[in-house]
């Protein structure tokens, strides 16, 4: 009975470990997908704060970039302890959706 609660445990660990992946793996997709944005003609910035605006998210999303990858490189050692990430990994999260944001308040403005 105990071993049978502590594979279960360590199934559900795992599951977390491999949701965890494919989000990451996800977020650096969409990345990609807002830096085509941020790329278009229709947004080019045309004042001086717009510009600073755009550089700020682009250096966003270089950081982030790096982060994820840095992460998903230590998720994908068995070795590491997963409960030891969640931090880094829900920091990691939050400042996606923020990011997610800040471009959409960008292209907002840029085609306003």
């Amino acid at each position: 009975m105990k071993t049978a609660l502590l594979r279960k445990h360590h199934l559900a660990k795992e599951t977390n470990r491999d949701n965890c992946i494919l989000k990451l793996e996800r977020n650096n997709k969409e990345l990609k997908q807002l830096k085509a944005k941020l790329s278009s003609y229709m947004v080019e910035p045309r004042t001086y704060s717009l510009f600073q605006q755009i550089e700020y998210l682009r250096n966003r999303m270089e950081y982030l970039k790096n982060t994820n990858q840095e992460i998903l490189a230590t998720l994908k050692e068995p070795r590491k302890s997963f409960t030891d990430m969640m931090d880094s990994i829900k920091k990691q999260f939050r400042e996606f959706t923020e990011l997610q944001k800040g471009v959409d308040e960008y292209i907002h403005i840029a085609r306003s």
